[in-house]
């Protein structure tokens, strides 16, 4: 019930209520706290309390290491890494969504995200090489044409429409 009214009080965007309730969801049923835990987060972040946002995203990792919620928490402290503008933490904690949730809707997100941040910093191949690893792990998928059309950017960013254009054909309509 809790948590029911924490999300009526989240969409009437009562953020500090809604995070009461959260609170009180995951303190009268622990062992189920993580989704609690995890709407929590989400508020904190929308409050701007963006190191305790990372804080409980930590810590549903670590409690709730079987949550269907671990790559959410993963994706969303990545983002918050992005607005702090810690490029290294964001793209590592990228990198161990990809590489512990690759089927998770949220690692393709996340490579773009990977291909964004390294566009961003001024590292073209890298972020090639990111975009190009969205385009061969989920062939046919919205991000995988987005990766194609983001490395097309980076492509013409380093001068070398050619070599585009041979990733392209050598992809022989699979995209």
């Amino acid at each position: 019930a809790y948590n029911r009214i924490g999300d009526c009080l989240f969409q009437n965007r009562q953020f500090a209520a809604a995070e009461e309730s959260y609170n009180k969801a995951s303190q009268v049923l622990p062992s189920a706290g993580d989704y609690s835990v995890c709407q929590k987060g989400f508020v904190l972040g929308l409050q701007k309390d963006y190191q305790g946002k990372i804080q409980v995203m930590d810590q549903l990792i670590r409690e709730y290491p079987e949550s269907q919620y671990v790559d959410d928490a993963l994706f969303e402290k990545g983002r918050t890494y992005v607005l702090l503008e810690n490029h290294s933490s964001a793209a590592q904690t990228f990198k161990k969504l990809i590489s512990e949730y690759p089927e998770s809707s949220l690692a393709r997100k996340a490579g773009i995200q990977m291909g964004l941040i390294y566009y961003n910093t001024n590292q073209p191949e890298k972020a090639a090489e990111a975009y190009k690893e969205v385009i061969n792990r989920y062939p046919g998928s919205e991000e995988a044409r987005v990766a194609l059309q983001d490395l097309k950017s980076v492509y013409i960013d380093m001068n070398d429409v050619d070599a585009y254009v041979a990733y392209v054909n050598s992809l022989g309509g699979n995209i």
